[in-house]
């Protein structure tokens, strides 16, 4: 698209309030309207938007929309702040087309380029600011003139009131700070002031960038006025809403001989359709605000046969009110043939009050000529002129020449209707439709209905069988006429079939479950939809029990359809096994028992009860392990343990010197010793009673050598003594001659004998 774009740099003195160091240079660019915008009277086209929720009707052009969403940066920023500005002065809500947008709104506040960030020589030069240095700041911050064009393509009705063929129509100032001075110039960008101009008609006297709000802010109201009136024959037959429409337009408004009989009278709400629905006597148009009228609500409104379509066309008419340039509409009937409709002439005091001129029929003096002579009077006249013969065609503009006859359609089938809505209007995705208790009328061009002898039904899109979520209707169809029945469809329901969570036994803190099996159903024949089953999921608590209820993740559905369905999950349950006691391990520390399956402390009590400390042999001790009742584990178990070495201190220890060789017989009886200590000795012979009845005595620390102890050596030392041998150290028992092993002797006395 091309633009046209001038360049003005402006270098402005410093104000005596400004710092020495910072400097405020605006540039100005203007922009004319080079984007097509939609042709016809935007004025026209924006109230049926307003009224309609679009640019409807086949002869309205479209805006072309989207231009704003291939913007991206601060270019979109500015659009998106520019678009709702426009909307407001279009509504009647602000009057000032003066927009303001700042260095704050864009998040550039305080941001400052230098001119080699800029890729540039100089920031300014002689005193001035650089085109290059603005062109390239630009660049960082938007096209002015692509963000204006996106505005005026995508906001044709909206912009209304601005006048696109003014020159220089937007224009946009822009102001740089510049700080610094020389090669040291830095640049920043403050705000950005863009100015629509307005059209004549619309704007504020002696001003050209502000908006009458009294013309503006009458449109919301001429929109209410004019569904009013749709509304209230909305009931009618074809023929009789258009007749109404034509009574209520003459009813609100009358002709406006000042503003036609001065050529010097701006262009404005005379012209336009406005002052016709404003609810103001005093208000009054010329013929083109009665055509427009009459054209905006069979615009708005709607009409049973589908067959009337309402059109305005220029040219000159002759032998009536305003005679000269004229407007007229030309309507496409339900009978196939087109007719005359001068709204204007049909007011009263005029000569074809109150409906001579009204769907009548004419005759021709040449192609693009005709008149209708009113019974007793004149004679009017009327000549297409060449931009309606090159928009519209002879097709179109060729009216009858006999009259409407209203009682056309009286007998003729001109639409269906529901007059009874079947049982089931509510279904899920897949469903098919029951017509039961359906019926359905045909409706007759005089308004009355009979009922249909038979009538077919049809999904909303084609090659459709059943419902679709999403669906909102069925097409009901009967004598080539359509009505839509509404439902409601909601998404249909899928399970997971023969998915289930495999058992096991118990995992402190381990709450996940394995997951087996699972097979998607419910979806319907055609439809794409697949699911991930996850391979596990998990439970509340670790705990064994039966029938624990199983977490399921998200699972969600993918494939084309995957929308239009609902996944409900199964109520799974799992059984966690308690674990078996077999195989725990036991240790023995600062008298301290700790029981471990799987690598796991089991807590007493809670996972089960002992009897610990049992004598096992000269080496061991056993706990003996009963499952709690109702925990985490079964069975019981048998755990052997080393006993600790007793701790004792130096005060209650007997240190033998090392030069003892033997221990006679009693050599220690009855002392008060804890401990002995042989280890440093080279003692290999302990003899009989040496250490008998030391009831105290829990350590003897064997010396490292090999030898020989007497059976009754330690008689009456209590159970539980430890015999401590140092590595390579052997001793053997002589008991009454006969020499035992020392594990059969200290097993059979419950003492121990541990290594070191």
């Amino acid at each position: 698209m091309r633009r046209l774009l001038a360049l003005i740099a402006v270098c402005l003195l410093l104000p005596a309030c400004l710092s020495a160091e910072v400097r405020i240079v605006p540039v100005k660019q203007t922009a004319e309207s080079s984007v097509s915008l939609p042709g016809g009277d935007l004025f026209y086209t924006y109230l049926l938007r307003q009224a309609k929720g679009a640019a409807g009707g086949p002869r309205r052009a479209k805006a072309a929309g989207g231009a704003g969403s291939r913007l991206s940066g601060t270019e979109r920023q500015i659009y998106d702040i520019l678009k709702a500005g426009i909307a407001d002065v279009a509504s009647g809500a602000r009057t000032s087309t003066e927009f303001t947008v700042t260095a704050a709104e864009l998040g550039l506040a305080g941001k400052m380029w230098t001119a080699a960030e800029l890729g540039v020589a100089a920031i300014e030069a002689g005193g001035s600011l650089t085109r290059e240095a603005t062109e390239a700041l630009n660049a960082q911050l938007c096209d002015l003139g692509r963000v204006t064009e996106a505005l005026l393509s995508d906001c044709p009705y909206e912009l209304y009131w601005y006048d696109k063929a003014a020159g220089g129509a937007v224009s946009a100032l822009t102001y740089y700070s510049l700080g610094g001075w020389g090669d040291d110039t830095t640049i920043g960008f403050t705000q950005l002031v863009f100015t629509f101009r307005v059209a004549q008609e619309y704007a504020a006297d002696g001003y050209a960038s502000m908006t009458d709000a009294a013309k503006t802010a009458g449109v919301p109201a001429a929109v209410s006025a004019a569904q009013a009136i749709v509304r209230r024959h909305a009931d009618k037959t074809d023929y009789e809403k258009l007749a109404a429409y034509k009574d209520e337009i003459c009813a609100l408004t009358s002709y406006n001989y000042a503003a036609a009989g001065d050529e010097n009278t701006p262009y404005g709400n005379p012209w336009q359709l406005v002052w016709v629905f404003d609810g103001d006597p005093d208000t009054k148009v010329v013929c083109e605000g009665y055509s427009k009228a009459f054209q905006y609500l069979c615009d708005v409104g709607s009409f049973q046969s589908g067959a009337v379509e309402c059109y305005s066309v220029t040219g000159t008419m002759a032998g009536a009110t305003g005679a000269g340039g004229h407007m007229w509409n030309v309507v496409a009937m339900d009978d196939g043939k087109n007719y005359l409709a001068d709204v204007t002439n049909c007011d009263e005091d005029s000569v074809g009050s109150p409906d001579q001129l009204f769907l009548k029929g004419v005759t021709y003096s040449g192609a693009a000529q005709y008149r209708r002579t009113i019974p007793g009077q004149h004679t009017v006249s009327y000549v297409y002129d060449e931009e309606t013969l090159r928009q519209w065609g002879m097709d179109l503009l060729t009216v009858s020449t006999e009259d409407y006859d209203p009682d056309f359609m009286a007998d003729r089938v001109v639409g269906i209707a529901i007059a009874q809505a079947p049982e089931k209007t509510a279904y899920v995705h897949g469903d098919r439709f029951d017509a039961a208790g359906m019926a359905v009328n045909l409706v007759f061009g005089d308004g009355h209905e009979e009922p249909a002898g038979h009538f077919t039904v049809a999904y909303q899109a084609a090659g459709q069988t059943a419902f679709r979520r999403g669906d909102t209707a069925v097409i009901v169809s009967a004598e080539g006429f359509a009505a839509e029945q509404p439902v409601t469809v909601s998404p249909g329901t899928l399970t997971l079939e023969g998915l289930s969570a495999a058992p096991r036994e118990y995992r402190p803190d381990d709450t996940s479950v394995v997951l087996a099996g699972g097979t998607l159903s419910g979806v319907q024949p055609g439809d794409e939809v697949a699911v991930q089953i996850p391979a596990a999921a998990s439970v509340e608590s670790a705990d064994a029990g039966e029938d624990k209820p199983v977490l399921l993740p998200p699972v969600p559905l993918t494939g084309a359809q995957a929308d239009c369905y609902t996944l409900t999950l199964p109520e799974l349950t799992v059984t966690i096994l308690p674990a078996s006691l077999a195989g725990a391990e036991a240790g023995f520390r600062d008298g301290v028992l700790t029981v471990r399956v799987n690598g796991a402390v089991l807590q007493e009590a809670k996972d089960y009860t002992a009897v610990s400390g049992v004598y096992a042999d000269a080496q061991h001790l056993k706990a003996v392990l009963s499952a709690a009742e109702g925990g985490n584990y079964t069975g019981t178990a048998e755990l052997l343990y080393a006993p600790e070495i007793p701790q004792v201190s130096a005060e209650e220890t007997a240190v033998l010197p090392a030069d003892t060789v033997r221990l006679g017989p009693r050599a220690f009886a009855g002392s008060r010793f804890a401990a002995v200590d042989l280890g440093a000795s080279a003692c290999t012979a302990i003899g009989e009673g040496a250490f008998a009845d030391c009831a105290e005595l829990r350590l003897v620390h064997l010396p490292g050598t090999q030898g020989q102890i007497a059976a009754d050596a330690f008689d009456g030392c209590g159970e539980g003594l430890v015999l401590l041998l140092p590595e390579g150290a052997a001793f053997t028992v002589a008991d009454g001659g006969v020499i035992r092993e020392m594990d059969e002797w200290a097993a059979e006395r419950r003492f121990f004998v541990l290594g070191e």
